[in-house]
C-alpha cells in the first residue's frame, strides 16, 4: 500500500577501504577499430526519380460542389436506437447550420410541450 518495497541502506565501514565496494559502474575495453557511431553508406543511384508520390489518374466522376450548403430537402431520417427503456419517443428533427435557428424551433416546439408538462405534474 505505501509503494514497493525498498532493502534499507545500510553503510558498511569495512566494505569502504576494499576494492570492488562503491557504486558499480560499466567495466569499459579498449576497442582500436572504433570509428564512432554506425551510418548507413550513402551510394550513388543514378535511376532516382525524387520523392515518390502517387499516379494521379482521372476520375470521370468527381465533381467540385460550389454550394455545399444548400441542401435538398429531406424527407425521411433513419435511426439505429438501442436501449433498454421502452419509454423513448421522437417526433421531429431539424437540420441546419445555424445554433440559434434551432434553438428558436426548439423553443417553439419542445418548449411549449414542456410548460404544458410541467403544469400538468402541478
Amino acid at each position: 500500500m505505501d509503494g514497493e518495497w525498498e532493502a534499507p541502506q545500510i553503510p558498511n565501514p569495512k566494505c569502504e577501504a576494499a576494492p570492488g565496494c562503491g557504486p558499480w559502474v560499466r567495466p569499459m575495453k579498449n576497442n582500436p577499430n572504433y570509428k564512432g557511431k554506425w551510418k548507413a553508406p550513402l551510394i550513388d543511384n543514378p535511376n532516382y526519380q525524387g520523392v515518390w508520390s502517387p499516379r494521379k489518374i482521372p476520375n470521370p466522376d468527381y465533381f467540385e460542389d460550389s454550394h455545399p450548403f444548400k441542401m435538398t430537402a429531406v424527407s425521411a431520417i433513419g435511426l439505429e436506437l438501442w436501449s433498454m427503456t421502452s419509454d423513448i419517443y421522437f417526433d421531429n428533427f431539424i437540420i441546419c447550420s445555424e445554433k440559434e435557428v434551432a434553438d428558436r424551433w426548439a423553443a417553439d416546439g419542445w418548449g411549449l410541450k414542456k410548460l404544458v408538462t410541467a403544469a400538468n405534474e402541478v
